[in-house]
């Protein structure tokens, strides 16, 4: 019972001070980065590459598809962007 009040009092407290928090936090990235990294057995380390675009979506799904077809790569993050990008894949 007293962790049922306990986790009911946290929720409330968290619904409380959602609007208190920065709007721009509150709302929708501008555009997305997402990274891949391809291990070339170089010293230096693997080359990192990107992919950028206005929604997470076809952003991933086409970092995704530059990524599967190297078997040496590594899909990594994807960032938001506070500006839109133009879609593109490069280094």
């Amino acid at each position: 019972m007293l962790r049922g009040c306990c986790l009911l009092a946290s929720l409330f407290a968290l619904l409380i001070s959602l609007p208190a928090q920065d709007s721009y936090a509150l709302t929708e990235p501008k555009g997305w980065i997402c990274e891949y990294r391809i291990n070339e057995g170089q010293s230096d380390g693997p080359t990192i590459y990107n992919c950028r675009g206005a929604t997470l979506q076809d952003t991933r799904a086409r970092t995704k598809y530059r990524c599967v077809v190297n078997a040496l790569c590594n899909a990594g993050a994807c960032l938001p962007l506070d500006f839109t990008p133009s879609r593109s894949c490069q280094r």
